[in-house]
């Protein structure tokens, strides 16, 4: 074969499995002075909204709401324990959404920090040999709710907080192993996705993502072919670009306020074929 040739990951037999983390109510922190973390309603929405469009594509979905970090951490050694094991059947490819605060390399649990690495780390080809050779997709929809808000980004200023910027000083690791891909969300939660804006808004990124995966499942029953993960992405942060726009002008642009990044270390084409008959 022809090195010009990109394989496809076998998606067609075995299990896709999702795993979300939903944190929505957060407990007071003594130490963090300068950082609130209000209860993030509208991210109900957001899972509600994932569930049938995960089940479309055929992953089997487990979710957990408002988990600490030792939580979170558990969660994700469980889960691939269990995937070593086979005690979840064979899983062609596994997914885990983290729907939270937080910031590049960094999540909030409901009490306290984690790194992300303690939630990919499992995964890798040495503690899930099972995974070997096959995707890991990692979504953080994560942002720091003092860093941005509706009202400063159309004051046309950002205002950091000594805490915020402290933190952001931390190291993230990108894992080594082939075969992750990860985006990290660090949009604020509450960007209104469609022009009118309250608190049952989902999240900017998460709507488009949405949006564009129910296209995609509509595409394939009427007959067309699947396209490439990345290709759809690519579609979401489009949309996500067009729509921070269109809410504070192009001189958001200007305000260090984050698109979406992707960290691809996918070895094949990424597809996920779906079953038209049901």
């Amino acid at each position: 074969m022809s090195s010009d040739v990109i394989p496809k990951y076998c998606m067609e037999r075995g299990l896709r499995r999702a795993v979300i983390i939903n944190n929505v109510h957060f407990q007071p922190r003594p130490m963090a002075r300068h950082v609130a973390y209000p209860t993030r309603d509208y991210s109900a929405v957001d899972v509600a909204n994932l569930y049938p469009v995960l089940r479309a594509l055929n992953f089997a979905i487990e979710i957990h709401n408002d988990k600490t970090a030792r939580q979170m951490t558990d969660i994700a050694n469980h889960e691939a324990a269990c995937i070593s094991a086979g005690s979840t059947g064979s899983v062609q490819c596994f997914l885990l959404l983290v729907l939270s605060y937080g910031e590049f390399g960094l999540l909030e649990g409901v009490d306290t920090t984690l790194s992300a690495d303690a939630l990919i780390k499992p995964f890798k080809g040495d503690t899930c040999k099972t995974l070997a050779g096959k995707p890991k997709i990692f979504i953080f929809q994560a942002c720091c709710p003092d860093l941005y808000s509706i009202e400063r980004l159309h004051g046309g200023h950002v205002v950091a907080d000594d805490d915020a910027v402290t933190r952001t000083n931390k190291t993230y690791k990108i894992p080594g192993d082939a075969d992750f891909h990860i985006t990290w969300s660090l949009v604020p939660g509450n960007l209104p996705s469609t022009p009118s804006c309250d608190i049952r808004q989902p999240s900017l990124f998460l709507y488009n993502l949405i949006a564009v995966l129910n296209d995609e499942c509509a595409a394939q029953r009427g007959g067309q072919a699947a396209q490439e993960y990345q290709t759809l992405l690519t579609k979401v942060l489009r949309r996500v670009d067009a729509r921070l726009e269109a809410i504070v002008g192009t001189s958001y642009v200007n305000l260090d306020l984050p698109l979406p990044a992707t960290i691809n270390m996918l070895t094949k084409a990424l597809y996920f074929p779906v079953d038209v008959t049901v």
